[in-house]
């Protein structure tokens, strides 16, 4: 099986994926996805990792510092990494 992270030749991202990818980007903060309740929010383990799993998409030749990091959150490393608490 192809390595999904190996770099692609020639890796093409439309205009539409860039817009797309570039808001779910905005909504986390640092590396967490938060859901509203109540007038609060909260962060949202399953969330979080499905917007991770969704940025890791991206072709890793394509991607910015910003981009890199929260990839680092999605295996589990940097600082951007989801604590649980119990």
């Amino acid at each position: 099986a192809a390595d999904p992270q190996a770099p692609q030749a020639a890796a093409v991202w439309t205009p539409s994926q860039k817009k797309a990818f570039a808001w779910l980007l905005s909504q986390q903060q640092d590396g967490v996805f938060r859901v509203p309740m109540g007038g609060k929010s909260y962060p949202d383990p399953a969330l979080t990792g499905f917007g991770l799993l969704a940025l890791q998409t991206k072709p890793k030749a394509l991607r910015s510092a910003e981009e890199q990091a929260a990839g680092a959150a999605a295996r589990g490393g940097g600082p951007a990494r989801a604590r649980r608490r119990g």
